[in-house]
């Protein structure tokens, strides 16, 4: 008889930040992926999550201000403001690289078919003038009245 097989639970201290930024399921797959940027200032730690969000954290898991940081050409942060009195606000993420491409698509898409229906007006109206040029000097117009 085996013995039983142990799994590793992870329990988060309420009372600490979470410092574990990947979680894995018992087959060895990645989960969640929860990243943070850890700010040191004055010899405390700050922690920012997510990532970009400005919200702060102390170690404690208790609310630290907000953070906001300014950004070089290569990402790299250039300077940094905080706020220890601010609230928290809702972060929400920016679109993800297969929803930028979507918008990108969906907003040619709408160009290609305003400038369709731009073609098609522009190509009625010539074949109208030139109706008119090569007709006959007694030729009216087609009209839609049948005698």
């Amino acid at each position: 008889m085996q013995p039983a097989r142990k799994t590793l639970e992870y329990k988060p201290d309420p009372n600490k930040f979470d410092l574990v930024v990947d979680r894995w399921n018992s087959q060895g797959h990645k989960i969640a992926h929860n990243p943070y940027r850890k700010f040191i200032k004055e010899g405390g730690e700050f922690y920012e999550r997510p990532v970009n969000s400005g919200n702060l954290w102390l170690e404690n898991n208790q609310p630290a201000g907000r953070v906001i940081c300014e950004f070089n050409d290569k990402g790299h942060i250039v300077s940094k403001v905080f706020d220890h009195a601010a609230e928290h606000i809702e972060y929400v993420p920016g679109p993800t690289g297969a929803e930028k491409i979507a918008a990108e698509l969906s907003a040619e898409r709408a160009k290609s078919a305003q400038l369709e229906a731009e073609l098609r007006a522009i190509t009625k109206e010539r074949d109208e003038v030139l109706e008119v040029k090569t007709a006959p000097k007694n030729y009216a117009p087609k009209s839609n009245k049948q005698e």
